[in-house]
């Protein structure tokens, strides 16, 4: 059974026969031809991952230059704005030029790109904030934020907002608000919103 489940998985992952990028135990790498993992180790045109110039090691702000956060070790994008008082843990990271700031805590490979702005006193677990998204004293948790999502006094979970969208004083689960659509200090629950 081990050996068909171990076959499968090559086989699976071995089909990635165009340029692409391979993720394995948190590291990526960019691949310009035939991938293959086996056991957490991948080979690119058959030269192992690290020793070939077809492997780079591309981490979660890709190409940018980066620091390490001295409050939990989180990384953090030369060209982004990071406060002393921000929380960022090691598998989180700040990129593009996004500006966090206040008593925000990034945890469990929490990612702000962009321009996002993240204050207050937010927390972001397991969440993503992308482009032009703002989050103000709110809690997202295993949510992404894409566009111009505006999220304040809230707290989102397992949730998606895209587009321009706007949460204020709210309790948003499980659900996908896009567009324009507002929630306003109401729970939504299991909904899609389009507006």
């Amino acid at each position: 059974m081990r050996s068909t489940l171990l076959l499968f998985a090559v086989l699976v992952i071995a089909g990635n026969a165009e340029a692409g990028t391979i993720c394995t135990n948190g590291v990526c790498f960019t691949c310009d031809g035939s991938s293959v993992c086996v056991n957490g180790n991948c080979s690119c045109n058959g030269a192992p991952a690290g020793r070939g110039p077809a492997l780079v090691p591309k981490g979660p702000c890709s190409d940018q230059s980066i620091v390490v956060h001295r409050n939990g070790g989180g990384t953090i994008a030369t060209s982004a704005t990071v406060a002393a008082s921000v929380y960022v843990s090691a598998d989180s990271a700040v990129c593009g030029k996004a500006v966090v700031s206040g008593l925000t805590r990034l945890v469990n490979g929490s990612v702000v790109n962009g321009h996002a702005i993240v204050s207050g006193q937010s927390s972001l677990d397991r969440s993503t904030v992308n482009g032009n998204s703002t989050v103000s004293e709110s809690v997202l948790s295993g949510s992404i934020l894409n566009g111009d999502a505006k999220v304040s006094r809230s707290e989102v979970v397992s949730s998606m907002l895209n587009g321009q969208p706007v949460v204020t004083d709210a309790h948003v689960t499980n659900s996908v608000i896009n567009g324009r659509a507002s929630v306003i200090g109401r729970t939504v629950q299991g909904s899609v919103l389009n507006n």
